[in-house]
């Protein structure tokens, strides 16, 4: 059984690529698949996912694992997948996803409280085959500074045709009930944090 992680890459500095590929040191191959040649700024979800599909299709994987180069699995992931992937009960899973709001805390108010994400399944599955639940923790890096979700916010909202239309994207940035929790003891990630500053051309920090 081979477990590729996957995702793409294309604003992200190289500082990050590694460290991510650090995180998820422990899988048995990581494919990262640049997207610098696509004609959009934003390029589109189901897009992303044919290109890493297709990169893992040649890499003889079986299972899949999604990340993003600013996200982080915690320390724990890899005996939790490891362990479900040995007698699978699905063909895919979904893990949960926090917000960082800060390098040592994430958001939990409303919508930020109920994210998961379905980032793992074994590949040539049916996409419509029912979904198990890892109580796996990502961590998304970029929202722990605020300007990183000003930019975010802009970017999905100018870019973002598919993902999320009806309730639009000013969320992403309103502290409107905030509601944090500190990472818990034992499921961190690692390595340690290092501020990010996403850079994205037209959408510079002001």
């Amino acid at each position: 059984m081979k477990l590729v992680a996957a995702f793409c890459h294309r604003y992200e500095p190289d500082w990050l690529i590694d460290q991510a590929c650090e995180n998820l040191a422990w899988v048995d191959e990581i494919i990262t698949v640049d997207t610098s040649r696509h004609p959009d700024l934003w390029v589109p979800r189901r897009e992303r996912l044919a290109m890493m599909q297709e990169a893992a299709r040649k890499a003889k994987a079986d299972w899949v694992l999604h990340i993003d180069p600013d996200e982080r699995l915690e320390d724990r992931a890899e005996k939790v997948i490891r362990r479900a992937l040995s007698r699978p009960k699905f063909d895919r899973y979904a893990l949960r996803m926090w917000e960082l709001w800060s390098p040592t805390e994430y958001r939990v108010d409303g919508v930020w409280g109920e994210k998961w994400r379905r980032r793992l399944y074994r590949l040539g599955c049916d996409p419509k085959a029912p979904i198990g639940r890892l109580k796996v923790n990502i961590y998304h890096l970029a929202t722990a500074e605020p300007v990183n979700r000003t930019i975010r916010r802009r970017v999905h909202t100018d870019h973002n045709s598919w993902d999320n239309r009806r309730r639009g994207f000013d969320y992403l940035d309103d502290e409107s009930g905030l509601v944090t929790e500190p990472i818990p003891k034992g499921r961190g990630f690692h390595p340690p944090y290092r501020r990010y500053i996403k850079q994205v051309p037209g959408y510079e920090p002001t």
